[in-house]
């Protein structure tokens, strides 16, 4: 039986590049599936065309829509967030009656998901 030389720190350098590239397809997943919700919540929380969200005269609360993610200790961080200063009293106001970031979000948590696994997917292949 041939004995086989292992080189365990070309071993653990490998390890780590693989979870380098899963973390950054994390992140690339993601950054599509935010995307994608900002631009739901735009559309479907619109309240006079869909009877959700804030009523916004001036369009500028769905305008300052966007989002934001960033690597952080081996893991990823995504926020969907508003701009302007009155955004936190919409979300907040009767119990929430007027939200959209939150139920937005909220209702394309599976999308999240699936954009992240396959971004992840992809990289393993």
């Amino acid at each position: 039986m041939a004995k086989v030389r292992v080189d365990y720190q070309e071993v653990f350098r490998k390890i780590d590049r693989i979870n380098g590239g899963i973390v950054g397809a994390m992140k690339d997943g993601l950054d599509i599936a935010l995307r994608e919700v900002v631009d739901y919540i735009k559309v479907e929380y619109a309240r006079p065309n869909t009877g959700k969200g804030f009523t916004d005269r001036t369009a500028n609360l769905r305008n300052s829509i966007g989002s934001d993610s960033e690597m952080r200790h081996n893991g990823v961080l995504g926020v969907v967030r508003a701009k302007m200063e009155y955004a936190p009293i919409v979300e907040t106001l009767n119990s929430g009656m007027y939200a959209f970031l939150w139920p937005g979000t909220n209702e394309k948590g599976d999308l999240i998901v699936d954009r992240i696994g396959s971004a992840v997917k992809l990289i393993l292949r």
